[in-house]
């Protein structure tokens, strides 16, 4: 029918409609989706990790920045109304891998995968909902997030002890 073939030309388009990749600047980002809205809430904003929230033909997609460049990118299927398979995760792979090989996908909960690149610098997972349609997405680069997680835990150290110094006051 003409609606089941508009909603495989639209599935087939999403990837190319959301193509934000790892190691973007903010100014691509907003090229690509218009104005973001900077994040307040984000855990790592208090070691530098800037985080901005786009809508891109109603997909909403979460991007944290550390040094300029993107290094985790979450598209949030669970908004949309069209409901994409995980032909779209392998298409997004792809997009923000660039020529980096993936590795196989394997199994890290329920209808939740994971897959890491062959030279181990990125990671993407999808979570699938209850119908198996994608729910959420998210890539990163494995560098940056293992440096920023780093710091805010010696940030969290840090104001531990200063608790504890103050409470032996």
């Amino acid at each position: 029918s003409v609606m089941k073939c508009l909603l495989l030309v639209l599935a087939l388009m999403v990837p190319q409609m959301v193509m934000a990749r790892v190691g973007e600047t903010l100014e691509q980002c907003v090229e690509r989706y218009g104005e973001g809205k900077e994040e307040k809430y984000g855990i790592s904003a208090p070691v530098g990790v800037k985080t901005y929230s786009f809508t891109k033909n109603g997909l909403p997609i979460t991007v944290s920045f550390w040094h300029g460049k993107a290094f985790e990118i979450g598209y949030g299927f669970y908004e949309c109304e069209q409901k994409s398979t995980v032909a779209t995760f392998k298409k997004l792979q792809k997009a923000n891998g660039g020529e980096r090989e993936w590795g196989k996908l394997w199994e890290v909960g329920d209808r939740k995968k994971r897959a890491s690149t062959v030279d181990g610098s990125m990671s993407g997972h999808y979570l699938l909902d209850s119908d198996g349609n994608l729910h959420y997405v998210n890539f990163s680069d494995r560098a940056a997030w293992s440096e920023t997680y780093k710091l805010l835990k010696e940030l969290q150290a840090k104001e531990e002890e200063e608790k504890a110094s103050k409470a032996t006051d």
